[in-house]
This record gives structure tokens, sequence and C-alpha cells, in this order.
């Protein structure tokens, strides 16, 4: 499911700069190979764990990731580009699959700390200090909101327009390794 999530993602990153429009689908219902994945979560979780602290103790950064961030520092993102609108909306795909909803459309009150999806389109920066950063987990009924960045690992931050739509545009990126202690 991440991996498909990804390549929707890098595919609506081309077709966004090519000027163009798609959308991709996603199976309701799970194959197989997914529920045996599922079976094999408790260890997975484990050994990513162990892995993403080993990640953190090495001085140079996996391949793709731009930045490392500790609880305590503050990330800044650059959203507006020359000739773009401002983007809607951003998402954190984190690690063991699960992704959060930060800034979006029509969002619920529970995210009222955060900026709402007009006053996000509007900003030339959007800074906030990583332990402290909120959303919505993206689980069907799920209204609560939960801190972000919570278990080390790579984190992608992802902003753009028309989320949800045969328009979906996304504007930018940044992938970022989280360590929560340095």
């Amino acid at each position: 499911m991440r991996l498909h999530i990804v390549l929707m993602f890098v595919l609506l990153l081309q077709a966004c700069k090519s000027g163009e429009s798609r959308t991709g689908d996603a199976d309701s219902v799970a194959t197989p190979s997914q529920a045996a994945m599922a079976a094999d979560t408790d260890s997975t979780v484990t050994a990513a764990a162990s892995a993403a602290q080993r990640l953190c103790q090495v001085d140079t950064l996996p391949a793709g990731v731009q930045r490392k961030v500790t609880g305590g520092d503050t990330l800044v993102l650059g959203l507006q580009r020359e000739g773009e609108p401002g983007p809607e909306y951003l998402v954190v795909d984190g690690p063991f699959e699960y992704e959060f909803f930060v800034v979006y459309p029509h969002a619920p009150q529970a995210l009222s700390r955060n900026p709402t999806s007009d006053e996000f389109r509007a900003m030339e920066t959007f800074s906030f200090q990583v332990d402290q950063l909120i959303g919505k987990q993206w689980v069907y009924g799920s209204a609560d909101t939960e801190r972000v960045f919570r278990e080390p690992g790579i984190y992608l931050l992802t902003w753009g327009l028309n989320f949800e739509s045969e328009a979906a545009c996304i504007q930018d990126s940044i992938r970022v390794l989280y360590c929560p202690d340095g």
C-alpha cells in the first residue's frame, strides 16, 4: 500500500510538471499477499524501529533524505513558487505505514491548531516545531489528532493542490530523517 501511494505521488508530481493530470485507483479489498503482510506487522515494526535507530546513529543521511531533524528542531517549508498558486494541503507519510493530514480542505475542527487550507495557501513558508506538529491519521472514522513525528524514521512531507481530485498536483516534497534524541 505504501509503495502504491509513493508511486502515485511520483506520477502526480510528473503530471503536475508536465501540465497533465493523472489519478490512481486503489483496491478496497486486501489481496492474499496484503493479508500475509498484515500478519507479519509486529515483527516488521520491531525490525523497522531497530533500523531507524541505527540510521539515527550514523553521520551520513540515507539516499533521498534531505535533512535530519530532532524533536526540538524547527522545520521551515518553502511553499511558494513563482507563477504557481500556493498549496492547499500538507500530508506527512511516516514510517510504519501511517499517514497524517496536517492541512487539507474542509479539515475537522480538531485540526484547529494548524492553519486552514486557505491560510496555508497564502503562506510563503510554513514553520513548525517538529515534536509539536499534529495531524489526523488517515484511518476511516478517526477524528482524533495525534503527534505526527512520534517514531524515529524517515518521513515524507508532501504539499500541493486539488487533493483527491482528477486535477491533483503535487507541488513539492521533502524527505526527513526524524531522530527524537538527536
